[in-house]
Formats: C-alpha cells, sequence, structure tokens
C-alpha cells in the first residue's frame, strides 16, 4: 500500500496549546519518516488595531493609558514567530526530521485551508482557550472543518491522545464511494504509529456483514488486524458514543460521511474530545 503522507504542514501560534500541538505533529512526523512544515499564524488582530489612532492600552501598573505603538507590536510578533521557529527546530533536530518554517498573516482559515494544496496532512489545534475546564472549539476550526479541502487533523493538545495515549484509531468504513481512500490513510497510521485500528461500520445499512467482509480483505491485503464494530445510529451522538469505549481514540472519517447524519464536521469536533482526522475526497479536494 502507498506511502499516504509525506508532507505535514503543522498550523501553530504563540499558545501554550499550540506547543502541545507541535509535539504531537513532530511525534507523527517522525513515525511516519514524513517533512515537517511549520506554519505560523501571526496573530496581526493588535497590529490591526495599533493602525488606529484611538486605539489605547492600559499599562501593567494600570496607572497609565497609552497609545499603541505599531513598530513596538511588530517586534513582539516578530519575537514570537522565532521562539516558536526554535522550538519547531530543536524539536524537528531531535527526530532527524526534514522541516521548513514560514510566517502568514491575516485570515488563519484561508492560510491553513490553502497549505492543503502543499501537504498529505495538515494538523491544527481545534481548541480555543478557555477559562473553564473544557475550551471549546475555536472559530478558526470551524471555519475549516467547513470548508472540505484536504486531509485536515484537528488535534486535542490539552489531552494529548494521538500518539501520547493508549487508544485506537477508529476509522468509519462503508459510507459512500471514498470508503476505501479513508480506509487506507487509518492504515498508513495505524502501521506508522503502531496503534490499534478499529473499523466502525454503519448498522443500519442493507448489509453490515458485507461491508465487514470487503474490509476485512483489504486490511488483509495491507496485513493489518483490526477489531469491527457497529454503529446503529448516525448523527454525532452517535459516534462519540462509540468513540467513548475507546477513550483516548483517534477518529478517521470522510468529509462527507454519511454517518454524520444531519450533523455537520464542526458539530462533530466540538462534540467529541478525541483527536479528528477529516478526509475530504473527490471534488472537496
Amino acid at each position: 500500500m502507498a506511502q499516504i503522507m509525506r508532507r505535514i504542514v503543522v498550523a501553530l501560534d504563540d499558545s501554550a496549546d499550540s506547543r502541545l500541538v507541535l509535539e504531537e505533529a513532530v511525534a507523527l512526523a517522525a513515525s511516519m519518516k514524513a517533512e515537517l512544515a511549520g506554519l505560523f499564524m501571526e496573530d496581526s488582530t493588535l497590529l490591526n488595531a495599533a493602525q488606529l489612532s484611538l486605539t489605547r492600552h492600559v499599562n501593567f501598573s494600570g496607572q497609565r493609558i497609552e497609545p499603541l505603538d505599531a513598530r513596538g507590536l511588530e517586534r513582539v510578533l516578530r519575537g514570537q514567530a522565532e521562539a516558536v521557529r526554535e522550538a519547531l527546530g530543536r524539536a524537528a533536530q531531535r527526530h532527524d526530521l526534514t522541516w521548513s518554517f514560514r510566517v502568514a498573516r491575516g485570515k488563519a482559515s484561508f492560510h491553513i485551508l490553502a497549505a492543503v494544496s502543499e501537504a498529505d496532512l495538515v494538523i491544527m489545534g481545534k481548541t480555543t482557550p478557555a477559562v473553564t475546564r473544557r475550551a471549546h472549539v475555536g472559530t478558526t476550526a470551524r471555519l475549516v472543518a467547513d470548508a472540505p479541502r484536504g486531509s485536515i487533523l484537528f488535534s486535542e493538545p490539552r489531552l494529548r491522545r494521538v500518539l501520547g495515549g493508549a487508544g485506537a484509531i477508529v476509522v468509519v468504513y462503508g459510507d459512500g464511494p471514498h470508503a476505501d481512500e479513508v480506509l487506507d490513510r487509518a492504515i498508513h497510521l495505524a502501521q506508522s504509529t503502531a496503534k490499534e485500528l478499529v473499523v466502525l461500520v454503519p448498522g443500519d445499512g442493507a448489509d453490515p456483514s458485507a461491508v465487514e467482509a470487503r474490509a476485512h480483505d483489504r486490511l488483509a491485503e495491507a496485513g493489518v488486524p483490526a477489531r469491527f464494530r457497529r454503529c446503529a445510529k448516525r448523527g454525532c451522538e452517535a459516534l462519540a458514543h462509540a468513540l467513548s469505549m475507546h477513550r483516548g481514540a483517534l477518529l478517521v472519517l470522510a468529509q462527507d460521511t454519511p454517518l454524520l447524519g444531519d450533523d455537520s464536521v464542526a458539530d462533530l469536533i466540538e462534540r467529541v474530545d478525541s483527536p479528528v482526522l477529516v478526509v475530504a475526497t473527490g471534488d472537496a479536494t
């Protein structure tokens, strides 16, 4: 079976969660012997605000209100990018990875989706920082999830579950014309990461046994063992329930899988705690 993921792009910023996403991306690239490209998303919100003459900020002492300094902010942004570049370089060197790094300014979702065309896999964190214990899916992740392109892994950085945990890789199979393509990607991940593979088959179809047999043949060809589980219902709740027995699992599914029912991929990544690899196929790529 062909090596599917040779180049991985990881979307990064200056947050603590992003450093965890970087660790996951480095580990995944190392396991696959893939090239890793860092895409640093510069936070240009403050810089844009600094261009407005009425924009002010309160200094740390709280005693003065001062204008934002655009040049000072530029230096801060450059410093953030350089710190992340150095972190990527050190991690890549430890694993003997080929790596690159670039900075993008503007709408993060635009740059992330544009990166899909130059990579076999794009990795991004799905959560945004929160004061509560449970973080919420960020606006950028929702925008990317609703725009089918290539293969995008929505990481769950605070749970460190792609490679750091003992969970399996769970792949949805049997829905739509691209089931084999999605299964191949899951097989490649399982082979590279030495993870257990669980094949989730819709149980409300005409003949689930025939679907399982077809998947079994493809797995046998690749020499990868797997367990099978049937999902009797459709929608995010059904998928979340199916994943509950495989805590820490990575879910792999097609963007257009009917198993989502009336729910969207954005709904799914909000609902499940697991990282989710979404594969857009056919005309969506």
